[in-house]
């Protein structure tokens, strides 16, 4: 009956014993997770504003594309107008 009841509080400590281990367990883990949610949504963010400011990027590209397009067919003209006049006075 000692050794029964013995037994019973060794399997009860081990029990607990268990019971620790898988709450430090548990609380570990929940710690990688709310680490993980924080970066998930750090990393979002930063992916984010990096959308936003590669838009910005290809608005400006396009401002100057568009600038040297006209810039272009200016000089086009320009030259245009001057191998007329340069015909024209030959």
């Amino acid at each position: 009956m000692l050794n029964s009841l013995f037994d019973h509080r060794r399997e009860k400590t081990r029990l607990e014993q268990l019971q620790q281990g898988q709450k430090i367990i548990e609380e570990r883990n929940k710690r990688k997770k709310a680490l993980l949610t924080k970066t998930i949504a750090e990393k979002s963010k930063q992916t984010q504003a990096e959308a936003v400011k590669l838009k910005r990027i290809q608005r400006e590209l396009q401002a100057l594309d568009d600038m040297v397009s006209n810039d272009i067919g200016i000089l086009r003209g320009k030259i245009e107008q001057a191998s007329w006049d340069y015909s024209t006075a030959r």
